[in-house]
């Protein structure tokens, strides 16, 4: 745990779900629903009483980002047809069936042309979690079950800089441009966290000069008497 705290760590599609995205955040920074805490027993009073008698609208508190456990969900969003371009064009190659496969595309990442049996060989990939034809209506039970997480992550983030904790990223990009998006991701919050630092260090260092002067002076009004 001493080297996660210090040189951080990445969760890869987790959390995938609301229910482990409230989980995970609880464990992290503490933070639960209003709704989701139990009642104490004044509250449970007022609520029975505010059935008799309605009290006097209030007006709603000022929006503010909530502090999360975490510095940022990087979200990558990819059209629908291009995730079906990518998943149509791949192929694979085994040298022998027990080999593991070579990846392909027939756009993006060609094959070595002057190697026939190479380009022969080639097969469609096929299997029952990556069946291309399962694709559309993967695609929509995967936007369907994750709107309620992204609703539950937009009220995250860092307030004072009004940075939200999830980041679109194109995934729609090449790999070197999506990098570069992520790379600027990190670097912001690097420098945030950096800028927090120095100005804790600078504050200590003011509470440490201002300690040290009134030291001095109650050490000259001992040596007056």
């Amino acid at each position: 745990m001493g080297s996660v705290q210090e040189q951080g760590w990445v969760l890869v599609d987790f959390p995938c779900t609301y229910a482990q995205a409230k989980l995970l955040e609880k464990a992290l920074s503490g933070y639960e629903p209003e709704e989701d805490k139990e009642m104490t027993e004044r509250q449970k009073h007022l609520s029975d009483a505010m059935l008799l008698v309605q009290p006097n609208p209030k007006p709603a508190p000022p929006y503010k980002l909530i502090k999360s456990g975490l510095d940022a969900v990087v979200w990558f969003n990819c059209d629908i047809s291009e995730s079906q371009r990518r998943a149509d064009g791949r192929r694979e190659y085994r040298e022998n069936e027990e080999d593991k496969p070579v990846i392909y595309h027939v756009e993006d990442v060609q094959p070595p042309v002057n190697q026939a049996p190479l380009c022969e060989r080639l097969r469609h990939i096929e299997d029952d979690s990556n069946a291309t034809g399962s694709l559309v209506d993967r695609y929509v039970s995967f936007d369907q079950a994750t709107r309620s997480l992204k609703t539950w992550l937009h009220d995250f983030g860092v307030d004072q800089i009004n940075r939200r904790l999830m980041q679109d990223v194109n995934a729609g990009y090449s790999i070197k441009e999506v990098q570069e998006e992520i790379k600027i991701i990190v670097d912001d919050i690097m420098a945030y966290k950096c800028s927090v630092i120095n100005a804790q260090r600078e504050k200590f260092a003011i509470k440490i000069e201002t300690a040290r002067e009134e030291r001095i002076k109650q050490m000259k009004i001992e040596e007056e008497k």
